[in-house]
């Protein structure tokens, strides 16, 4: 380290693997620390600094292939069908602020017409963002069906966030 505190030269002093050598000294390079108070070299002082490479765990596809979702568009012969669904929770806050919306999803059914994941598409209100994915994820479907074999899919689907009339019992349009 120089005495303005910046990395001036790196030295590989041990390696298990050279391949890792390069990678090590341009990390270094962008290192600053404070610099030395008081320094009897004019040239600045040395620093060993430990560098570790290791891999993350490799992830592992879940039965739903949860990390290949399907193209935007996937041709089927059959659609999926709705066998259950879930409407969302109305959030508390927008309940007490008197606020509607719709959000549109964009939802992915697998092979086994389990919801695999719920994206917004579209929404008139942040705020019912994500009772929409919580309800979306509650759905189960008869999976869509291209030459007699399951097939995942993305569907559409919009969750309208309505107030009732208290007196009336009535929907407020």
């Amino acid at each position: 380290m120089r005495n303005d505190g910046k990395v001036g030269r790196v030295v590989v002093q041990k390696s298990d693997n050279s391949i890792f050598d390069q990678p090590s000294i341009d990390a270094a390079m962008q290192w600053e620390f404070t610099p030395p108070e008081k320094s009897s070299d004019p040239d600045g002082v040395w620093v060993t600094i430990p560098f570790h490479f290791k891999l993350n765990k490799v992830k592992q596809l879940d039965e739903e292939g949860a990390d290949n979702p399907p193209v935007d568009f996937v041709e089927y012969d059959v659609e999926p069908k709705v066998l259950t669904q879930a409407q969302p929770v109305y959030p508390e806050s927008a309940m007490q602020a008197g606020q509607e919306g719709t959000v549109y999803l964009k939802v992915w059914v697998s092979k086994t017409g389990k919801v695999v994941k719920g994206v917004v598409l579209k929404s008139d209100n942040s705020v019912f963002d994500q009772a929409a994915k919580d309800a979306c994820m509650k759905w189960a479907f008869e999976p869509a069906l291209k030459d007699g074999k399951p097939v995942d899919v993305w569907v559409a689907i919009p969750f309208r966030f309505r107030l009732k009339d208290k007196d009336a019992g009535k929907e407020v349009k």
